[in-house]
């Protein structure tokens, strides 16, 4: 900390006022994409489909940052294996709770009764499995170098929301058969 203090010009004091901790410092770039991708994601038209809409904010996003050549894209941090995992756990699970609110009330906006037990439940499921795309397409281009262009990187982000809006099919060969009717209950 002293050093990072130093490197800034300002006291170890003076960072804290503006830090938690310094886990929050490593992850001030992904919060503030995270922020972008929410605002992109209100913004979008409410007829689009509410994966496409996520899918289209993180690209919006993704590339902006890509342009601001903001650290979290460069190949060397990854914020996977950093030494902060349950913050970025708990950062995840915020903007989860976030995409959900901000798809409840395009849902609301739709005439959909956003206290509804399967509104709200849809609202959840697409905000988290949009995240896991997310999470999935960063260890992915992370795990392959992490050296590809800004374009490629949004191509693979839009593979990912490929594979959910799929499905999630296994790759290779036939699609295994769909569990039956009673699959999973007791």
């Amino acid at each position: 900390m002293h050093q990072i203090a130093a490197a800034a010009h300002v006291s170890e004091r003076t960072f804290f006022r503006y830090f938690e901790s310094k886990e929050d410092l490593l992850l001030t770039d992904l919060r503030q994409l995270l922020q972008a991708v929410e605002r992109e994601l209100a913004a979008r038209p409410l007829a689009e489909a509410p994966l496409t809409a996520l899918q289209t904010a993180w690209r919006t996003a993704l590339l902006a940052a890509a342009s601001q050549r903001l650290p979290l894209l460069a190949p060397d941090l990854d914020p996977v294996a950093a030494p902060v995992p349950a913050r970025l756990v708990l950062l995840f699970t915020q903007w989860e709770d976030h995409l959900a609110q901000i798809l409840l009330a395009r849902f609301a906006a739709r005439g959909a009764d956003p206290t509804s037990l399967q509104v709200r439940l849809r609202a959840g499921v697409v905000a988290r499995a949009g995240a896991a795309a997310v999470r999935g397409a960063m260890q992915a281009w992370r795990a392959g170098g992490g050296e590809l262009p800004p374009l490629a990187v949004a191509q693979l982000f839009r593979d990912a929301f490929a594979i959910l809006a799929d499905g999630c099919p296994a790759p290779g060969g036939e699609p295994p058969s769909p569990p039956g009717p009673d699959a999973g209950r007791p």
